[in-house]
């Protein structure tokens, strides 16, 4: 459900589930207790050495597009799940969705303190970037910042 200008997305809850692997824990992002990302097929978790130990999660200024999810073939940079992060006042969101072929091997872009939107330099090529038509997910920025954190000690404890 898309929102009129100046409207507010409801808040959601963050929950960070971790799954434990021989390889490093997986990341399960849930939003009001669903994995709303599984439904777009690029369903494949990152590691949490990638994604919480990095702070990839967290918002920075200017925002910039992480991937949450890769492909499910398993071959993470084959697509991903990418969504810019941005916090504006209490509110931290995940906006523009977008189904990303081959630029992310990871869940930063390589070059993401020079080029925080990789997409942006896409241009109009669907094949390497399609919009996933999925809403604005606002979080408020005490809960999110504080389970990012939580998960990302869990995870350092699991090893």
């Amino acid at each position: 459900m898309q929102h009129s200008q100046g409207e507010q997305a409801p808040l959601r809850t963050l929950s960070i589930r971790l799954e434990p692997t021989p390889f490093g824990a997986l990341v399960r992002l849930l939003v009001a207790g669903k994995d709303v990302l599984a439904a777009t097929g690029n369903d494949e978790p990152n590691v949490a050495s990638d994604i919480l130990a990095t702070g990839a999660m967290l918002p920075v200024d200017p925002p910039r597009r992480v991937a949450l999810y890769g492909c499910g073939c398993g071959i993470f940079r084959c697509a991903n799940v990418a969504v810019l992060i941005s916090q504006q006042g209490n509110t931290v969101s995940w906006s523009n969705a977008m189904s990303v072929t081959g630029e992310y091997g990871s869940a930063l872009h390589g070059d993401s303190e020079q080029v925080p939107d990789p997409v942006a330099l896409l241009g109009d090529d669907a094949f390497l970037a399609h919009d996933l038509h999925l809403p604005t997910i606002s979080f408020a920025a005490d809960q999110y910042p504080a389970e990012v954190n939580r998960a990302t000690a869990e995870a350092k404890a699991l090893g």
